[in-house]
């Protein structure tokens, strides 16, 4: 009895991409299978924001190959990749200071109620249960001002998943087994912290047809003992 044959989540092969007569990227490879956890290491210039940002939907790749769930892509914005499942989530948090917790991770997405006005009980109730299934404590209804990276992060994260985004959805859960293996992502050391503390089982948990993808470009310590 012949084994079943599992397709990659995400695939890209010679992928290149040059900014004028700038090749920022050349045979650019990746090949994510279901479940797994990689982590893009490399001196600065080498390429890896480049090809994150073509699997976001923010460059369009100059040649090669991209596949997403055995289907060939070619995303022309970040809202493409959005629809498709892809979350990327930035090492420097993009938030707007002045707005609440809940209306930075529903931006553009406010649930309405009567009038079309928004719903903010609804809002900071969805909020809530995203915080819920990281296993952290954030209140949806302050602001954004004066958040530390991490929790800043922890909010790009409740964000991406809110989106229903499959990579996202399984990052947390992913933290908690690199902290167990040894593994050092110093950007993310504050982040891990918060998400990996002795809680109930996680909520978001990888599903067998997903991948995350780690762009770790100031990895400093590949493992160390656990």
């Amino acid at each position: 009895m012949s084994a079943t044959v599992v397709e990659p989540t995400l695939e890209l092969r010679d992928v290149a991409k040059s900014f004028g007569p700038v090749a920022a990227l050349r045979a650019g490879t990746l090949v994510v299978d279901p479940g797994s956890i990689h982590a893009l290491v490399g001196e600065n210039g080498a390429g890896k924001s480049t090809l994150v940002k073509i699997v976001a939907g923010v460059h369009r790749r100059d040649s090669g190959t991209f596949r997403l769930r055995s289907t060939d892509v070619d995303f022309g914005s970040t809202a493409e990749s959005k629809a498709a499942g892809v979350a990327v989530i930035y090492q420097e948090p993009t938030l707007f200071p002045d707005l609440s917790v809940a209306e930075n991770i529903f931006m553009g997405r406010h649930p309405l109620g009567a009038g079309r006005r928004i719903d903010r009980g609804a809002m900071y109730s969805r909020a809530q249960e995203l915080f819920d299934g990281l296993g952290v404590n954030l209140d949806p209804r302050r602001t954004a001002k004066g958040l530390s990276i991490a929790d800043q992060q922890i909010i790009e994260i409740a964000k991406a998943i809110s989106l229903d985004a499959a990579e996202a959805a399984a990052l947390g859960n992913a933290l908690v087994q690199a902290r167990a293996l040894g593994v050092e992502l110093p950007d993310l050391a504050a982040m891990r912290d918060l998400v990996a503390r002795p809680h109930p089982p996680q909520r978001y948990l990888p599903r067998p047809d997903t991948g995350i993808d780690a762009a770790a470009a100031r990895l400093q310590r590949q493992l160390t003992p656990a």
